[in-house]
């Protein structure tokens, strides 16, 4: 395993710099580079030859920063060393976002379902009763959701760690801490892109009404919307914040979905072109959270 000589005394910090970056600064006069091997001290070029002999021979060593989920809790704790500075972060700020906004969204479609359907299908109240039961039977069917976005979220993250060893176990080029942080989050993405794009096609079907089978398509997306919401917020918390916040966290993310879902109250007063519009709005801004993941490294 390799480990890095510690920087010398006389070296003035580098506030831009993290403290990875100090680790590979011990130079010889002609500006060869000296990391600890073992109990021996080598040049860095030496030590890159040494593991490529054993990956070669198949005694391939354990490198220094392969266990990523315990670099990324040591970044997560000097990142949020108390509960006001993971209140204060851009994180936990959109988390607040795309929850209240995304309960107001399912919230207000359910309270709202049986006058979109009587407004499609006045005529019938046949149909009018088949939909609001077909509603209640997909309601029921929302376990069946839950380990298809457990699977997603499984193989994102699958994948951005194994991005992140890789990066790690690159010593010239070891990303800072911020990096790693963003690169760590960004399993996140899959979901947060997903969860938008069901309740903008919800909206844009509403827009057309007359359509039965629209309504079994709402129906089925509406349940999924809400299945993995819930699944995303716990898991974002769980993933971006120390374990000791987690309740407090989730509490307050909890308080304020709910207090925004009030809101359906006054827009369930107004015609349902407005509340429609204003659904159209929300789905465009849940894709707010997912961009941010997605440009964010510093």
């Amino acid at each position: 395993m390799l480990f890095c000589a510690p920087e010398s005394e006389d070296e003035k910090p580098d506030k831009h710099k993290s403290k990875r970056d100090y680790d590979f600064q011990n130079l010889t006069p002609d500006g060869t580079k000296w990391i600890l091997h073992g109990n021996q001290m080598v040049s860095l070029q030496e030590a890159h030859e040494v593991a490529l002999d054993k990956k070669q021979s198949g005694e391939e060593e354990e490198p220094a920063f392969k266990q990523v989920d315990s670099e990324v809790a040591r970044i997560i704790g000097e990142r949020y060393p108390s509960l006001k500075s993971c209140l204060l972060s851009w994180p936990y700020a959109l988390i607040m976002l795309y929850s209240s906004a995304g309960n107001l969204r399912f919230s207000y479609y359910n309270s709202g379902l049986c006058r979109q359907v009587k407004e499609s299908f006045s005529n019938d109240q046949e149909v009018v009763n088949e939909l609001l039961e077909s509603f209640s039977a997909a309601a029921m069917c929302a376990l069946l959701v839950s380990p298809l976005n457990g699977l997603i979220m499984d193989l994102s993250r699958r994948y951005y760690n194994q991005k992140l060893s890789c990066e790690l176990e690159d010593i010239p080029e070891t990303p800072s801490d911020e990096e790693v942080y963003w690169t760590h989050m960004r399993a996140l993405f899959p979901t947060l892109m997903i969860l938008p794009t069901l309740t903008l096609l919800v909206t844009i079907t509403q827009l057309v009404p007359g359509h039965r089978w629209l309504f079994y398509f709402q129906f089925v997306a509406d349940i999924s919307f809400q299945t993995m919401l819930a699944r995303l917020t716990s898991t974002n918390v769980m993933i971006g914040f120390p374990a000791e916040h987690f309740g407090t966290l989730m509490g307050l993310v909890l308080m304020g979905s709910g207090l925004t879902a009030l809101v359906q109250y006054a827009l369930l007063q107004t015609p349902i072109q407005v509340g429609n519009g204003v659904m159209l709005l929300i789905s465009i801004l849940l894709y707010v959270a997912p961009l941010f993941y997605l440009i964010k490294r510093r």
